[in-house]
C-alpha cells in the first residue's frame, strides 16, 4: 500500500496547482461515492443532533462537501514533496516558538502534540519544514 501511495504522490508533483486542484475535486467526489450508506446516514444524524442544520437538504449539503474536502487535502498532502518547502513558508505563520526554537537550539528534540483539527497534516509539514 505505501509503494502505491508513494506511486501516487510522484504522479501528483507533476501536475500543475490548477490540475492537481482538478484532480483534487475529482477525488472528492468519488471519496463521495465510495463512502458507504451508514456511514452517510451518520454524518447527517451528527449534524442535526449538533444543531448545524435541520433542513434534510442542508444537512444532506453539509455532509456531502465535509466529505468532498478529502479530494483537494488528499492531493494537497500527496504534492508535499514539491509545496512543503516552496509554498507552506508563506502559508504558515508561527508565533510562541521560543520553547521550540530553545530545543532546537540545544540539539536535544522533543516531541510535539496537536490536536486532529483542522489542517493538521499541513501543521505537520510545517513544522517539519522550520525545524528539519
Amino acid at each position: 500500500m505505501y509503494s502505491w501511495l508513494r506511486r501516487l504522490s510522484r504522479w501528483a508533483c507533476t501536475l500543475s496547482p490548477q490540475a492537481a486542484a482538478r484532480w483534487g475535486d475529482r477525488l472528492g467526489r468519488l471519496f463521495w461515492l465510495l463512502v458507504p450508506q451508514h456511514r452517510k446516514r451518520l454524518a447527517r444524524e451528527n449534524i442535526r443532533l449538533a444543531g448545524i442544520a435541520t433542513d434534510p437538504r442542508e444537512i444532506e449539503r453539509i455532509a456531502r462537501a465535509s466529505a468532498l474536502r478529502f479530494g483537494p487535502l488528499a492531493m494537497e498532502v500527496f504534492r508535499f514533496p514539491v509545496t512543503a518547502q516552496r509554498d507552506l513558508p508563506a502559508r504558515i505563520t508561527f508565533a510562541h516558538t521560543e520553547a521550540a526554537d530553545a530545543v532546537e537550539a540545544a540539539g536535544t528534540g522533543c516531541i510535539f502534540a496537536a490536536s486532529h483539527a483542522g489542517a493538521w497534516e499541513v501543521l505537520g509539514a510545517a513544522v517539519a519544514s522550520r525545524y528539519s
